[in-house]
């Protein structure tokens, strides 16, 4: 019944608005299934994630793309391991306002070693654990994309950001 009131307002604030936006959110992903919302990450895996977000697009300054070079030794040991890396990796860099940061930096002060679900539009970007607080105003989300997915995630972020504001 959750699942449904969750996909009904969210297909309520696209149609209220008049054309599809992006919607960019960072909810804790849930222990147990009780008052959350289950959706399914990238990766196949079954999250629940609270219902009501910690950090909305208001929280969010820009969002750009960054690139790093990978060493030759991870390269190689990920090809010995059977998973295609490039020399460069590609991410989203995610900067928040003053006040988003305050709330990212209490956020994850106070929930070490759960998870927290980057998501956009519906669909979970990553959902790693909080290892310690980010204290920075600052995330990068990285991983297995190209430089075309990583330009689109940031193109996605940052229209959420202007129609949201």
């Amino acid at each position: 019944m959750k699942k449904l009131w969750f996909i009904f307002m969210s297909i309520l604030m696209v149609c209220s608005s008049g054309y599809a936006q992006n919607i960019i959110e960072f909810r804790l992903v849930c222990s147990d299934k009780s008052d959350c919302i289950e959706t399914v990450y990238e990766k196949g895996e079954a999250l629940y994630i609270e219902q009501i977000p910690v950090i909305k697009s208001l929280d969010i300054e820009e969002a750009k793309v960054f690139s790093s070079e990978l060493p030759e030794e991870f390269i190689k040991k990920m090809q010995e391991q059977g998973v295609h890396v490039g020399p460069t990796q590609y991410g989203v860099e995610i900067k928040f306002t003053q006040e988003g940061a305050a709330k990212l930096k209490q956020i994850t002060q106070e929930n070490i070693k759960r998870r927290l679900a980057i998501v956009l539009n519906g669909n979970v970007l990553t959902a790693p654990i909080i290892l310690e607080p980010i204290t920075g105003g600052v995330v990068q989300v990285s991983g297995q994309y190209t430089k075309e997915q990583t330009e689109e995630i940031a193109a996605k972020i940052n229209q959420s950001l202007t129609v949201n504001k």
